[in-house]
């Protein structure tokens, strides 16, 4: 870990309070496996920078596309809350996805509701929380998490 990244952390390990980025992405790799990915970021001196420690890319368990993505969500939910985030913008770019869970009033398939209701009740580990949709071009370094080889 470099002197920079270190600013990130404080002596026990936390996050330092600020506002941090969370990109995920669910997808298959280039052996057909389905797998989730995604990253943390931060701001310093005008750049986002990964947090220490911020990264993940795993199988994913899900069934379909939609499963795979509220998976990297909530992992990235829970990667930023062990790490100490407060305030946290995520993206993702899985428009109904976003949808489902920004809009109560969204139809959501029966197999999702209970991924949606676990978003619900992480948001609220958050002090800040908000999630955003992004165009697939603009989400790549989650993307390259999810399609990395086993």
């Amino acid at each position: 870990m470099s002197d920079e990244d270190n600013k990130a952390v404080n002596h026990e390990g936390r996050l330092k309070p600020g506002f941090y980025l969370l990109f995920t992405d669910g997808n298959k790799n280039p052996r057909g496996s389905p797998r989730i990915g995604g990253l943390l970021k931060y701001r310093k001196r005008g750049r986002w920078r990964l947090v220490p420690g911020g990264t993940f890319s795993e199988p994913a368990t899900g069934e379909s596309i939609d499963q795979w993505e509220y998976e990297a969500l909530l992992t990235g939910m829970k990667l930023a809350r062990s790490l100490g985030a407060e305030y946290v913008w995520a993206y993702m770019d899985r428009r109904a996805i976003v949808e489902q869970i920004n809009n109560t009033d969204w139809k959501v398939r029966p197999k999702l509701r209970p991924r949606r209701d676990e978003v619900w009740r992480l948001c609220r580990e958050f002090t800040i929380f908000r999630l955003s949709w992004i165009p697939r071009e603009m989400n790549e370094e989650a993307d390259e998490r999810a399609r990395s080889p086993e």
